[in-house]
């Protein structure tokens, strides 16, 4: 009975996290935070989730990371377009 409620959940995780729109959060990465990390690590944008004393160390915090710089900014982001960026910098940098 777990183990077949597990595999259902891994299931939905995988079709959630394939589900992503990777080019919509580059987009949106590009646009809205490369500026604003530029400005943080000296004109080294990409430096910020490569240093080693980087805030995110799991998918949910990514994603967590990802909604604190988007209310901070005021963007108004759809919970689409924090997954989407949250699954764009997965992909690029972290590799939960």
């Amino acid at each position: 009975m777990y183990s077949r409620a597990l595999g259902l959940l891994l299931l939905l995780y995988s079709a959630f996290s394939t589900a992503a729109d990777l080019e919509a959060g580059r987009q949106l990465h590009d646009a809205n935070c490369t500026a604003c990390h530029q400005s943080l690590m000296a004109g080294e944008a990409n430096r910020i989730y490569t240093r080693p004393d980087r805030r995110v160390g799991s998918y949910d915090e990514l994603v967590a990371q990802v909604r604190r710089c988007e209310l901070n900014l005021g963007l108004q982001w759809l919970e689409e377009d924090v997954s989407n960026v949250a699954a764009f910098l997965n992909t690029q940098h972290y590799h939960f």
